[in-house]
Formats: C-alpha cells, structure tokens, sequence
C-alpha cells in the first residue's frame, strides 16, 4: 500500500506540474495618436491620423474579424462639413492574442487613417476632431479604446504636398480603390458627432481606458443550498459526492467500475469471490480518496479552479490515448500491465494496484462533472483557504466512494452477481465501446488545432499495442519479449511526442486581394494556395514551406508571405488562381518587385526544397 501511494504522488505531481503558474498584473496598451495635414492635386487636402500602438500591443483593423472590435475613425471638422469618408489601410492579419486559432485583422505598429478634405474657402485655420474607437490589447489583456484627437492647422494653404510623402505609394491604390473624394460645396453637414472632452493637442497620447470592475449582487433561485460555513460545506460535499456516482456524465466511472462486476463473476469460489470483491472495493476507493485528496492540496495552493486541470490540453491528450489503450485491451489487441480491466487477468497480477489505479483514472475522468449541490459547494469552498478546500474536497471523495466502501463493509453482496460465462466477454465488449466514447469525448475537448494531431497519435497508440500484443508472446524468449514490448512503448512514445510538441510553422496571413493588388510590384510576395481538403499542399507544408526555411527566404528576399485558402469557396481567390493558369492545387506563387511582377513565378503540384530554392535564386537575385 505504501508503493501505491509513493507511485500515486510521483504520477500526479507529473501530471499537474505543467499546470502551475503565476499570475500577472494586467498592462496597460497605450495608443499614441496624432493628425497630419496635406495638400493633393486640385486643391483639396488629405488629413492622416498617425495611429502608433505601443510596442507589444495592437488595435484590431477596421474590417471586422473573427473576434476583437473594429477600429472606427469619426471626423468632424470646424468650418463644419469638408471631410469625406475614412479610408482605412488593411489590417496585417496575426494570430490572436489570446485565440491563437484565429487570424485577424490588426494595427501594431504605425498606421495612417486618411480622412479626404475640401480646403476652407479662404484657405485659412481649419480644426479637426476625431473620436478613435476600437480594442486596444497586449498579450495580457484587452481594454476599450475611446478617445478624441484634436488638432488646428492655422494655414492650410501651404501644406506639404501628400504625394511628395514616403508613404505616398501605398496611400494611392487605396484612395483610389476608395473612390473617396471631399465632400462638394453645399453638401449637407453630416450629423456632429457627440459631446467628447476638451480638445487636446496633436501630440496627446491616447490612453486605454480602464478595465471595468464589475460589481454584482446575485440573487440564487435556491438560496438555501448556498453554503456559508465549513460544516455546512462538508455535509453538501458528502452528498454531491456521492450524487456524482449516477450523474450521466460520469460514464467512465460506471464503464471502469463494470470491470470489477467481470472480474468477480469470473470467480468459481464463493470464498475467493468474497474475498477479491472486498479488496477491489477497498482499493478502488483508496483511488478516489487519494484523488481527491491530492485535488484540493492543488487547488488550494495554486488558486485553480473545478474542472481547470481539462484546460491543459497535455493532460487531455494523455487522458485520451490512456482510455483508448484501456478500451483496445477489452477487444482482446493485447494486456495493460497496471490497469487491466479483463476478467480473464487482473486477479493474480497486483490486483490491489490495479484497483487503486482504476479508482485515480475513473476519478479523473470524472472530475469535469458538477452534480447537484457542488456549484454552490465549490462557489464558496474556492474562495477559501488552503485547510477548507482540503477538506471539503475529501467530503467529496469520502461522498464518491461510499458505495464502495460500503461494498467492502458488506462484501456478501457478492452472491447476488450472476454466475460466469460467455456474457463476462459480451460485457467486456460493451465496457470497451463505452470507454471508446470516452475517447471520442476527450478528443472533443482538444483545440481544433491539435485534434488532426491527436487524431494521427491515436493511430500510432494502436499500433504500439498490436505491436505489444501480437508480436510476441510468453512462448518467447524473455530478451525477444523485452524488445519488442520496447518498440511498442517507443513507437507510442514517439507519437505522443510528436503530437505535444510545439509547432512554430509561420502562420502565413489569409490574403486580403485588395491588399494583395496594392502591394503588387512594390513587394516581394509569396502566394501559398492551399485547402484543408488538400493533403498535397499539408505535405508542402510540412517539408518545403518550413518555419525555418520561410525564415530563410524572408531575410535573404525580402518576401512577404499570404496563404489563399480554398477550403471554401472563394470567387475571387479562384479567379486569381485561374489568372496564374491552374484549376488545381497545391500551387505556390512568387510575385517579384517591380516590372516583373506581372510575370509571377508559378510551381504545381509537389515540388521539393531545392527547387523552390533554385526558382528564388534565378528569378529573385
């Protein structure tokens, strides 16, 4: 019992190690902003807003994305009614800070927002105001960003010309694909804008405004279960712990505890029976407490919450490879050497640490589950010391596993189970479908971003235990064993590694054909069209267009990189695809700078590294 402990903590504090972290103060984004005055051609003025986000932080763009808040630009002007419409640059479109399965559309670092204006008729002082909105954000957090930028220009009738400007180049295509012009003479006055503060000078920062402290007062449909005291909490935790037995969603626990139901039945001696039923019982409990036990000391000293050890997807990849390895030895592909749920073993191969282990996993799995009376239970608990946590979550495991317990005390329910026979297979079956669904479930939990991974690491888990399983056998040699159950562990092991392992492939922001269109020959530019149906551009991806090797190209030719994802339809992205002569893909494109640029450099279907790099060399240098 005391190896079963000492195991017990070494492989829950592996686990729940990763998990550990320390919070951070929320930062500030400040955004400074300030307005600029030019002259364009027919004597009209362009104003620019110069928006420069902080180092580290970003406003999200003006076309609205899969998340954050677009950035809007209001002007007004004194004489009242000579600006046109804002005409905002794309976003360059990032990973979310804080989704990073999601590109978006931002400004992190100095953008121009150009607001077209008809000169005052005298060419005298003109005032603008202008009310930025949007969400300014770091890596840590997200704050509102609403504020007026003011400023006067006493003569506009020498302003430096916009286009002699060195931003004038990119500024163009925009206007014109704008088609924004300042408003004529006579045009009705647009609506003001509402009352905003005193004006400030150009130069004024533009600070984020602060998070909002919410301050409820909740009202509970049922007040009485709401806990306000230790004893209170514990008597609530006994029965939400054992309520959390028949809770649907604690399918794995039933599915787990059916193996015992097995185990017993297969046993012809009444005695032996006994026996063996009281001992699993006992040490399945043990697993559930020990479980718990070691679930408040986390929470309690690491400020968690219920449920949050499923955030760390590690720990829910593991959950699921381990069920399903559980699940592949009920449909007889080979034997677990710790946690065995057949009938036909587990009685003479450490029975009691199998029971042990079975009662930690089940618990595990169980734990995303809040049955009656523990949100109240856990809303107060939480909030508590480290000494009232423990021991409220013991309740709950002294709650969970007295049914158990309570087997052990009365082992002769054991003559009520049926006698043994072909149906301990059948059950067998059904236990191994069940647990299957567990691993289905688990894998739901993943991001979409890892599931294609996990996925392929379910794969190798399954060959690693055929491998186990049928390559060998005790009629073998004890080294021919060794070895081959060694490439088993190897080969899971290798799987596993390669799905946690970190990607830092570049994450090539979608196109924008707009853009795209601006940016044509004034950049060097590679168009990757790719789909998620297509495992030809998913194998380019992996072994031409590296992380490394993109790097490489970036710094030597200066390139910019966009994806053209064609999963779903796009029109105009398969017009584009059609002007560079394919109807098919993986197609990789280079655009050069400059004249060549109407003439892009196209590569079809697989290709290898060394070509793409010999393409670059001859056409780029």
């Amino acid at each position: 019992m005391k190896k079963i402990f000492i195991l017990s903590i070494v492989v829950f504090w592996a686990l729940l190690a990763p998990l550990a972290g320390s919070s951070s103060a929320l930062m500030r984004a400040p955004v400074e902003a300030r307005w600029e005055l030019f002259s364009r051609s027919g004597g009209d003025l362009l104003g620019v807003l110069v928006v420069t986000p902080e180092d580290g932080s970003y406003i999200y763009g003006h076309k609205k994305g899969p998340t954050g808040l677009p950035t809007k630009l209001s002007v007004t002007t004194q004489p009242q009614g000579l600006a046109g419409d804002v005409v905002y640059p794309p976003g360059i479109k990032k990973p979310d800070a804080f989704n990073p399965d999601l590109i978006v559309p931002v400004y992190h670092e100095e953008t121009r927002l150009f607001v077209p204006l008809r000169a005052p008729e005298d060419g005298g002082e003109l005032a603008i105001s202008g009310q930025l909105e949007g969400l300014a954000c770091t890596d840590k957090a997200c704050f509102p960003l609403k504020k007026t930028v003011n400023a006067t220009f006493p003569e506009t009738s020498a302003m430096a010309s916009a286009s002699e400007q060195p931003w004038w180049a990119k500024a163009e295509p925009l206007l014109q694909v704008a088609g924004t012009k300042p408003p004529e003479a006579g045009a009705p006055t647009p609506a003001p804008a509402p009352d905003h503060p005193q004006a400030e000078t150009a130069a004024e920062t533009v600070a984020a405004a602060p998070v909002v402290a919410w301050d409820f007062t909740p009202r509970y449909m049922e007040p009485q279960l709401e806990v306000t005291s230790l004893a209170k909490a514990m008597i609530l935790a006994l029965l939400a712990g054992l309520l959390l037995n028949v809770m649907p969603c604690v399918l794995p626990v039933v599915s787990l505890k059916l193996s015992a139901v097995v185990a017993v039945s297969s046993m012809d001696s009444h005695g032996e029976r006994r026996r063996f039923f009281r001992e699993h019982n006992i040490f399945f409990a043990a697993g559930i407490l020990v479980y718990f036990l070691f679930l408040g000391l986390v929470l309690g000293s690491l400020g968690m919450a219920w449920g949050e050890l499923f955030q760390s997807q590690k720990l829910v990849l593991f959950l699921a490879l381990f069920v399903f390895a559980m699940g592949l030895s009920l449909f007889g592909v080979y034997d677990l050497p710790i946690v065995d749920l057949k009938a036909t073993r587990g009685m003479d191969q450490n029975p009691r640490s199998q029971a042990f282990f079975t009662g930690l996993m089940a618990t595990l799995l169980a734990t995303p589950c809040s049955g009656p009376f523990l949100g109240g239970v856990l809303g107060w608990v939480l909030s508590q010391g480290a000494t009232h946590i423990v021991l409220v979550f013991l309740s709950i495991g002294v709650g969970m596993s007295l049914p158990y317990l309570l087997m052990a005390v009365w082992p002769r329910l054991v003559r009520y189970f049926p006698k043994p026979g072909h149906w301990n297979i059948q059950l067998e079956r059904i236990v191994g479908f069940f647990l299957m669904a567990t691993t289905v479930y688990l894998l739901g939990i993943l991001s979409e971003e890892l599931q294609t991974r996990a996925l392929v690491a379910v794969l190798i888990t399954g060959a690693g235990a055929w491998i186990w399983g049928q390559w060998t056998s005790l009629s073998d040699s004890p080294r021919r064993r060794l070895f081959i159950r060694t490439v088993a562990i190897l080969v899971v092991a290798c799987g596993v590694v390669w799905t946690i392992y970190p990607r830092q492939n570049i994450r090539w922001p979608e196109i924008d054909l707009a853009e795209f269109n601006a940016n044509l020959g004034e950049q060097t530019m590679m168009l990757d069209f790719t789909a998620d149906w297509c495992p030809n551009c998913k194998a380019l991806e992996a072994t031409v267009l590296t992380d490394s090797t993109v790097q490489r190209w970036e710094r030597r030719y200066g390139l910019r990189f966009y994806k053209v994802d064609l999963t779903l339809r796009d029109p105009g992205e398969m017009d584009l695809l059609a002007a560079l002569g394919s109807k098919s893909i993986p197609v990789v494109a280079v655009f050069p700078k400059g004249d060549k640029s109407g003439s892009p450099i196209v590569l079809r279907d697989l290709f290898t590294k060394a070509q793409m790099e010999d393409a670059l060399k001859t056409h780029l240098q």
